[in-house]
């Protein structure tokens, strides 16, 4: 449980980016989950580069240039600099600052960030919105707290900071309340055999409850590897990816099992995963939010679910279990 002291703490960071966090929280949660994986994938450099010549056990370089991810980097001013080691995670975040508040810096970033093996997918398709100083300060503000907090409690934090996002994206798709996720995973009863495909990943709270549940709800034995990888999540619109992918991530969970795919597209009619399971919340509102995406997914929110829907029946397999929250005729209220 987060305690009141935390809570304050965590509050006047948010609040501190007024309006943004009463008419656009998404754009905060963009920030912060895109910069969560620019310092993992800093951190995930090697000191040496003679190492980095030689240890291809988890990078692959370049086939053309033949350099590792991140070993270039377009910096501030459009100079490109070598470097070493844990580039984003030095004191006092400069490097953080230089980049990001530079016209170019976001670009570059994705250009060789991009390049990751494992965290490049979350870098890609840039910002809703390029951050200003003060939306960039109070994001790695929020960022270290949250790499201050125990291991137990991370997954916590992010889950408070997604209920002050008012349980609505940029794209019009509704983020269920927690108990309500549990509620749809205890009716399914994943078993640890079972493939879960989630093809609305939204905030990636049905997958990580899935993890919980595999795990009897002990933090300390959350599934790991081999095992998340059998949970499967899709994202139409990169952001909610990396919402989704950060929340896994803080919760202990990998992010293998999560890829982009536009079910929207006719030629993405069909998952490379053979579900057993298939959870989904296909509750869409219209959002004065939806500026995020483009072409087939610009589509009118009240007819998303009727899309996925159709995805979902195309991909149910014989023996395949399948809960999904639709909307009723209930109204839907997000303040």
């Amino acid at each position: 449980m987060l305690t009141p002291e935390l809570q304050k703490e965590i509050d006047e960071k948010w609040n501190a980016c007024w309006p943004l966090c009463q008419l656009k929280p998404i754009v905060i949660l963009d920030l912060i989950s895109y910069i969560f994986f620019i310092k993992k994938i800093s951190s995930d450099q090697l000191t040496d580069f003679a190492d980095q010549r030689t240890d291809r056990s988890h990078r692959q370089a370049d086939k053309k240039t033949g350099k590792l991810p991140g070993s270039i980097l377009a910096g501030a001013n459009g100079k490109k600099e070598q470097f070493a080691g844990d580039f984003f995670n030095e004191p006092g975040d400069k490097n953080m600052y230089a980049l990001l508040t530079d016209p170019t810096g976001i670009a570059g970033l994705e250009k060789e960030y991009s390049l990751h093996p494992v965290y490049g997918i979350f870098i890609k398709g840039g910002l809703l919105m390029h951050p200003t100083s003060k939306l960039l300060d109070t994001s790695l503000g929020i960022l270290r707290i949250i790499s201050g907090a125990d291991h137990h409690i991370k997954g916590e934090i992010f889950c408070y900071l997604l209920s002050k996002a008012q349980y609505i994206d940029g794209n019009g798709h509704v983020y269920l309340p927690p108990h309500l996720v549990d509620l749809l995973v205890a009716i399914i009863r994943p078993r640890t055999n079972d493939v879960v495909l989630n093809p609305t990943l939204g905030n990636g709270n049905i997958l990580v409850s899935c993890a919980k549940y595999l795990s009897g709800n002990n933090a300390d034995s959350l599934i790991y590897d081999a095992e998340s990888q059998k949970l499967k999540g899709l994202a139409s619109d990169i952001t909610s990816l990396r919402i989704g992918a950060m929340n896994l991530s803080l919760n202990g969970i990998s992010t293998g099992g999560l890829k982009a795919l536009d079910v929207f597209a006719p030629l993405n009619s069909f998952s490379d995963v053979a579900a057993t399971v298939i959870l989904s919340n296909l509750i869409f509102l219209n959002s004065e939010n939806n500026d995020m995406a483009d072409g087939n997914a610009r589509r009118d929110a009240t007819r998303k679910d009727i899309y996925y829907v159709d995805f979902i029946l195309k991909n149910l397999n014989e023996g395949t279990r399948c809960a999904i929250v639709v909307p009723g005729l209930m109204s839907y209220h997000t303040g």
